[in-house]
């Protein structure tokens, strides 16, 4: 079972030091430059609409709405199911993305598992 509703952008430094936390709940969220944006980002390389951060109950997605680069990971896309400490790259700021309750895996049927006190 996946347990993964809600979690946050987290915003870093140049030196990778978290900086600002973005709790998003179930929902949309815009990120950009512009002063209605949800996260803004006040560098001249973010447009003004950017990216957008879909949360859902079991995954979130990153989509580019614009002409500029999103990354993650270092990897440019237009949609992104994000997966827990995902690093975005919006315009050269650096996010990271976490889960409040990252998807746990359980172990495959016929698995031993050894336990220690």
């Amino acid at each position: 079972m996946k347990v993964m509703s809600g979690g946050q952008l987290v915003v870093l430094d140049r030196a990778g030091r978290d900086v600002k936390r973005f709790p998003l709940l179930e929902g949309l969220a815009t990120l950009g430059s512009d002063p209605a944006c949800d996260i803004r980002i006040m560098l001249p390389t973010v447009s003004p609409h950017h990216a957008t951060v879909v949360v859902h109950a079991n995954q979130t997605v990153i989509r580019n709405v614009c002409d500029d680069v999103t990354l993650v990971n270092g990897e440019p896309v237009s949609v992104a199911a994000l997966r827990h400490r995902d690093l975005v790259a919006i315009g050269g700021r650096q996010l990271r993305w976490e889960y409040a309750q990252p998807a746990r895996k359980l172990p495959q049927p016929g698995t031993i598992h050894s336990y220690y006190c």
